[in-house]
């Protein structure tokens, strides 16, 4: 058995066979139509894990390592970068400790229905890549990564409670698979996601009008609640 390996469509790859770039790659929406950036979520054999967003890459990156410690914010690539250098403070945004139990839902990765957009800047991605069906008027696509270590994982193949499965790792400290659901939102939900992609368009000012220009919206309160990053598009999109 692999020591790390790594399903993609019908087919399993080992840890060895992948290029370093690729790990799990998935969108939402349609390839040549509206959808969101590729998300990517890759590791290592000692156990740690991360993700990252494509149009945002290079700056931000969420890590989950195999001591629980987690963390979400600016790259170190991006912090000694001329950008990087008006942040102020730490450049993580939050750290945190999975919480003790057979699992754990580390990370909720949300795309609203409004904030699929069209990417015609760059070529349909459709290699070593998930496509996941948009989520339909009023809904959210929420893609959940769990986590588990031996041998509380022994039953990980089964986890449906948060929809289908769309891959997973497996290394000798630990599992980590990915869900996917279509989540209807109620009004008080629309009007944060509102009220987001407001904040965003305004602290972004003229970048946010580029093409393919996104937002993260992060959230929740772990280790007591699950974190989440929303992806959202701005308010006003040239073009």
């Amino acid at each position: 058995m692999p020591q790390f390996q790594v399903p993609l469509g019908d087919e399993i790859h080992t840890f060895e066979d992948l290029p370093k770039s690729a790990g799990i790659r998935w969108a939402v929406g349609d390839p040549n139509g509206l959808r969101s950036s590729t998300w990517r979520l890759w590791g290592n054999k000692k156990g740690d894990v991360y993700a990252a967003i494509r149009h945002l890459g290079g700056v931000t990156k969420a890590s989950f390592h195999r001591d629980r410690r987690c963390q979400i914010g600016f790259t170190a690539e991006y912090m000694q970068s001329p950008d990087g250098g008006s942040v102020e403070g730490s450049r993580h945004w939050a750290t945190w400790k999975l919480p003790e139990g057979p699992s754990a839902q580390a990370m909720h990765i949300i795309c609203p229905d409004e904030d699929l957009v069209r990417f015609d800047d760059e070529p349909a991605e459709t290699t070593l890549m998930r496509w996941l069906p948009a989520p339909g008027v009023g809904h959210a696509r929420v893609t959940t990564i769990h986590i588990a270590e031996p041998p509380n994982d022994s039953g990980w193949k089964e986890a449906v409670s948060r929809g289908e499965l769309i891959g997973y790792f497996e290394c000798p400290t630990r599992t980590t698979w990915i869900t996917s659901i279509s989540q209807h939102l109620g009004p008080n939900e629309r009007a944060l996601v509102t009220a987001w992609r407001s904040r965003g368009t305004e602290t972004a000012g003229a970048k946010a009008y580029e093409p393919g220009a996104r937002f993260l919206q992060f959230g929740g309160f772990p280790p007591e609640e699950t974190p989440f990053l929303v992806e959202l598009r701005p308010d006003v999109v040239v073009g």
